[in-house]
């Protein structure tokens, strides 16, 4: 409010008369944020821990630990798989561990030979 000269005063007190009223207003919600696909929500990184799906031999198409080692782009990494002994072996693995390039991710309902998969929660 400006009084006569014309320096602003305070502002009048909010009274029954002079309150806009809002009971006709609508009020719209909030968007709701969108949902992210759990794996565009995570990116393979070294070091992290994703299952591998077996290719070959007696254990094919089972899933074993294997630890990032390099990723190229997405969701295509190289691992380090940990072959469960020699249960897991065919005759050109000399050693209970393997190293896989270029492997890409599928679902894990997928089954997919030769990809990887997050872990389940604990």
């Amino acid at each position: 409010m400006i009084s006569a000269d014309n320096e602003p005063g305070p502002a009048p007190e909010p009274t029954a008369g002079n309150m806009p009223d809002l009971s006709q207003s609508k009020v719209e919600p909030p968007p709701e944020p969108a949902r992210v696909d759990p794996i565009h929500a995570q990116y393979p990184t070294v070091g992290r821990i994703v299952h591998y799906v077996l290719p070959d031999g007696p254990c094919k198409g089972q899933v074993r630990a294997a630890i990032v080692t390099r990723v190229w782009s997405g969701h295509t990494c190289n691992v380090q798989v940990y072959l469960d002994g020699q249960g897991d072996t065919v005759a050109k693995r000399d050693s209970y561990m393997e190293h896989v390039t270029s492997v890409t991710y599928a679902p894990k309902e997928a089954n997919t030979l030769r990809t990887w998969h997050w872990p389940p929660r604990a």
